[in-house]
């Protein structure tokens, strides 16, 4: 009888857990982020070609047309041009900093597909990246 009452009286046991070690890790992981997130949304604005890098603003771009007629002739905007002279008109708009370009290149539909690809990699020699350009053919 003596053993009956003793596990009566005895308390049940229970997980009890020690909050300290998940109160280092949130700690931890809250300096972290702290350091982190300005770096990264820094390298964000920098990168994305999508931004200038100096502000969260600039959503709209600047279009340029380039244009090829059934005769080969290319037209920057609604000016005739040769190819050199494209070149140095696209690296002139590619040096602008705060200005992100964005070239759309019209094609007429009898022009051959060899010469608006060579158009189109002409416009990539002068530093306009591939992302930032549209074909419509």
């Amino acid at each position: 009888m003596y053993r009956f009452i003793e596990r009566a009286t005895r308390s049940t046991p229970s997980a009890r857990p020690d909050l300290m070690p998940l109160g280092g890790v949130l700690l931890a992981l809250m300096a972290i982020f702290a350091t982190q997130v300005p770096q990264a949304s820094k390298h964000f604005t920098q990168n994305n070609p999508w931004t200038c890098g100096k502000c969260f603003d600039c959503d709209v771009p600047r279009e340029i047309e380039v244009s090829q007629d059934r005769h080969g002739q290319v037209r920057f905007g609604s000016d005739p041009v040769s190819i050199p002279m494209l070149h140095a008109l696209l690296q002139i708009e590619q040096a602008q900093p705060d200005v992100r370009t964005m070239v759309n290149v019209n094609s007429d539909p009898d022009v051959e597909y060899g010469q608006v690809v060579a158009l189109i990699s002409q416009i990539q020699t002068a530093g306009i990246p591939s992302h930032r350009i549209r074909l419509f053919h």
